[in-house]
């Protein structure tokens, strides 16, 4: 009898909470959807790029896709859904994603992701064989850093590309895809 009282109470006070306190301060959408379709559109783009023969004149814009999407990946993990009411609107509001991470640096956009998902995203990268054995995944984004710089503004002086393996750039790019793809989406929420 008293367990059974504990639990109606329980059960009530959880209610009570859902029903009062529903306001929200921070929401997620794991993998973010919005930023995860820009990031498929860009692997899409990789994709078609690279299959194209040498001399066809696109590598540095499959380079640029790739780094692109790899970096739109990463940011689909982190990012948090923003709700902006409309004036003059009743319940109707703007949506979109605002990344963690405010800049290109892949290693530091992979930081930001949180513990459970990062873990997974690191086994998975392990069994992948993408890489470098015993390099891990934050090693390998490091590896890119200033590619993306390279790959819009190639005929800058310090724009130096033979520093970089673009073959493992371009299994990366796949691998993350794949990673995303296959994640079932699910919420973040920081209740006020």
């Amino acid at each position: 009898m008293f367990r059974r009282q504990l639990t109606v109470r329980s059960i009530l006070l959880q209610a009570e909470h859902k029903y009062v306190n529903t306001a929200w301060k921070r929401r997620r959408q794991v993998p973010d959807q919005q930023i995860r379709d820009a990031a498929d559109q860009y692997e899409e783009a990789r994709l078609l790029l690279w299959a194209l023969p040498p001399g066809s004149g696109v590598f540095y814009p499959s380079i640029n896709a790739a780094t692109i999407a790899i970096e739109l990946y990463l940011k689909s993990l982190t990012s948090e859904s923003v709700h902006e009411p409309l004036k003059d609107e009743i319940d109707v509001a703007r949506v979109y994603s605002k990344p963690e991470v405010a800049n290109h640096l892949l290693e530091v956009i992979y930081d930001a992701i949180k513990p459970a998902l990062k873990s997974d995203l690191d086994k998975q990268f392990r069994l992948s064989g993408v890489g470098r054995d015993p390099e891990n995944l934050r090693d390998t984004l490091r590896r890119f850093r200033g590619l993306f710089m390279i790959s819009r503004y190639p005929f800058e002086p310090q724009a130096d590309i033979r520093g970089f393996d673009i073959q493992l750039l371009m299994q990366l790019s796949a691998f993350l895809h794949r990673f995303v793809s296959q994640q079932e989406p699910f919420y973040l929420i920081e209740w006020t």
